[in-house]
């Protein structure tokens, strides 16, 4: 597999995952997965928002196993954002680093807003999303962050840029850890 999803989803599928209706959204998003694996989203990317615990990272791990598994041809990659921006930092692979990024189709970046991106930082995250954005290759981002608090983190230039090309799906509902 030429992506790392984390190794409590590995096998994650639409097929061995519970409902969750107690999850406001959990629906929508699995029809939005299965509208992207079958290609009807196009250029569109998938902004997966929500609380800690509410599916974010298990629905990205399904979109990314069922996409590998379809054959499809992708060179998929996922990185957490907090890998992203460190191996971003200044070093003798940042081109390569930045280039596998901006190449990789899909791109599924875990946790955006998580990290401590100093002004360096927010402008990496920038430069990625303009360049993908510009290539219209396939992404899905998840996020703690509500979609209306990207323009706080991010600035409006990007957050523009997603509102235009994302299908958000926000999750609304208690942690799937720690349930019985």
């Amino acid at each position: 597999m030429s992506f790392k999803v984390p190794a409590n989803l590995r096998g994650a599928t639409l097929a061995n995952t519970e409902d969750r209706p107690d999850v406001k959204g959990w629906d929508g998003a699995i029809s939005s997965i299965t509208s992207a694996l079958n290609g009807s989203y196009g250029e569109s990317w998938l902004f997966i928002c929500g609380p800690v615990g509410s599916g974010k990272t298990r629905l990205a791990a399904i979109f990314a196993q069922q996409a590998h598994a379809s054959g499809l041809g992708w060179v998929m990659r996922w990185e957490p954002v907090q890998d992203i921006i460190e191996k971003l930092r200044p070093s003798d692979n940042l081109r390569k680093w930045r280039n596998k990024l901006v190449e990789a189709d899909p791109l599924i970046i875990d946790d955006l807003g998580s990290e401590y991106a100093s002004e360096w930082g927010r402008a990496e995250i920038e430069r990625l999303i303009s360049k993908r954005y510009d290539s219209r290759l396939m992404t899905v981002i998840t996020s703690n962050l509500p979609f209306e608090r990207i323009p706080e983190k991010y600035g409006e230039r990007v957050a523009d840029r997603l509102r235009e090309i994302s299908t958000v799906i926000e999750l609304i509902g208690p942690s799937y850890r720690g349930r019985s």
